[in-house]
């Protein structure tokens, strides 16, 4: 069974630094890169709280899985579209998965 926790404060925080950064954060309002252990509750994260906390306040969010074919060891992987997947470069992982 999986349990879900929900950061919803962490999210707001996060896209409030995100989408109003200070003047020592101004080079994270390029984009945001979230790695880790597998299975640690990243994508979750994203999906539950901060994607849905980036849009309230009015952002355009570009989700990308660079480990979108689980055949691929983690690796292996590449983005769709990386020259391991040319095909894939038509058909990219773009906003919110669903």
């Amino acid at each position: 069974m999986s349990h879900l926790y929900p950061r919803t404060e962490m999210a707001n925080e996060m896209a409030s630094q995100l989408l109003n950064p200070s003047v020592l954060d101004e080079g994270l309002r390029s984009g945001l890169f979230i790695s880790g252990l597998r299975r640690t509750g990243k994508t979750t994260f994203l999906q539950n709280d901060l994607i849905p906390a980036l849009e309230q306040h009015g952002a355009i969010v570009i989700y990308v899985d660079l480990w979108s074919d689980h055949t691929d060891k983690p690796g292996k992987a590449g983005p769709r579209g990386h020259p391991k997947d040319p095909q894939g470069a038509s058909n990219p992982s773009v906003g919110p998965p669903g």
